[in-house]
C-alpha cells in the first residue's frame, strides 16, 4: 500500500467571520438569533468569493445560522464548492442579551454588563454560554473534521464571538478576554496544524474587502 502525503501534511483552516448581517449594522448582539445579511454584508460576501476562490479549500463548513450561511453559499459558489452546514459552528448562544443593544444592556442589566466588560473568564451571558462552554463544541468539530482531512484546505464560516475564543485556543490566551483581538466582518484568519497541536497563521485579513465600507459593530 502506497502512503497518501498529504496525510502527513497538517491541516489548514481557514476561519472567516460572517459578513455584516442586519443587527451588525444596527449594534445589536445577535447570539444565536437567526439573523440575516445585510446589503453591504452581501457585498462582502461575494468579495470574500473571489478571495476564498484563491485560497482553493477542498472544503466549506459554515455554521447553520442564516447570517453564516448566507456569506458561505455567496462565497462558495465563486469557488465552486458546495457547503455544509454544522450546528457546531454556532455562535455564542448570549440568552438574555439577543437582539439587544450595549445601551440597552447597560441600562437594563448593569451588573452582567460590567462582569462582560471586567472580561472574566468564567462570565457566563444570562441564560446563555460561557465562552469557553462555544470554544470546546467549535474546536471538538474542527479537530474531527482536521483528523479526517489531513492535508487538506479547510474553510469554516462562523461568527465573531466563537471565533475570537478558536484563536485564544490556539494561542493559549484568556477565552474571556476580549480585547485586543478584533474579528471584521468576511475578514479570514487561519490556523493550521493537527488535533490538539496548532499555530494561528492568519488573523482578520481584509485585504479582499478594501473597497467596501467596514461593519460599523463587532457585537457576537
Amino acid at each position: 500500500m502506497t502512503n497518501d502525503p498529504k496525510r502527513e501534511e497538517p491541516c489548514l483552516v481557514y476561519l472567516i467571520r460572517h459578513a455584516e448581517s442586519g443587527w451588525n449594522a444596527e449594534g445589536r448582539f445577535q447570539g444565536q438569533a437567526d439573523t440575516d445579511l445585510s446589503p453591504l454584508g452581501r457585498r462582502q460576501a461575494m468579495a470574500l468569493g473571489r478571495r476564498l476562490a484563491t485560497l482553493s479549500p477542498s472544503a466549506v463548513y459554515t455554521s447553520d445560522l442564516s447570517r453564516a450561511k448566507e456569506t458561505a453559499r455567496l462565497a462558495a459558489s465563486m469557488a465552486g464548492l458546495e457547503v455544509a452546514p454544522d450546528p457546531s459552528f454556532r455562535e455564542v448562544n448570549v440568552g438574555k442579551w439577543q437582539g439587544l443593544t450595549f445601551d440597552e444592556i447597560r441600562a437594563t442589566m448593569p451588573e452582567s454588563f460590567a462582569e462582560w466588560r471586567s472580561e472574566r473568564p468564567d462570565f457566563r451571558f444570562p441564560g446563555g454560554e460561557t465562552y469557553e462552554e462555544a470554544a470546546v463544541r467549535a474546536m471538538r468539530r474542527l479537530e474531527e473534521l482536521a483528523g479526517a482531512r489531513r492535508g487538506e484546505r479547510l474553510a469554516v464560516v462562523s461568527h465573531g464571538g466563537v471565533l475570537r475564543a478558536l484563536v485564544h485556543h490556539v494561542l493559549g490566551l484568556d477565552r474571556g478576554r476580549r480585547a485586543p483581538l478584533t474579528l471584521s466582518n468576511a475578514g479570514v484568519s487561519a490556523i493550521a496544524g493537527e488535533p490538539g497541536r496548532w499555530r494561528l497563521v492568519l488573523l482578520n485579513d481584509t485585504c479582499h474587502l478594501e473597497t467596501l465600507s467596514p461593519a460599523v459593530a463587532d457585537e457576537e
